[in-house]
């Protein structure tokens, strides 16, 4: 991109890659893509990861992401978020309750 355009990729470039990559699903070349950086990795870049893992479903990403988030700025913990453990729980018995009641999971 330097060479070819005279333009030095900025934070914003990068996320930019991260949303379409966590906006296709593509969670594990997310993850792939920010451990392969040419710096490490911002607030900004953990917090992408982390809406990508949590809108598809992926609880120990998140959490992985979340603690990379707190130890970057400890200001951004969470208090009143669920325990994981109860979130799978639903995950796991989410589909089966659903069925019970007809909606399609």
């Amino acid at each position: 991109m330097s060479k070819e355009f005279g333009i030095s990729p900025t934070l914003e470039h990068y996320l930019g890659v991260i949303d379409v990559l966590g906006k296709s699903a593509y969670i594990n070349e997310t993850e792939e893509y920010i451990e392969n950086l040419p710096f490490e990795p911002t607030v900004e870049i953990w917090e992408a990861l982390r809406k990508y893992a949590q809108n598809h479903g992926d609880i120990d990403l998140e959490d992985e992401a979340e603690e990379l988030i707190v130890s970057l700025d400890p200001s951004k913990a969470v208090a009143n978020k669920i325990p994981t453990p109860l979130i799978k729980l639903w995950y796991r018995e989410f589909p089966s309750s659903a069925k019970n009641r007809g909606v399609d999971a």
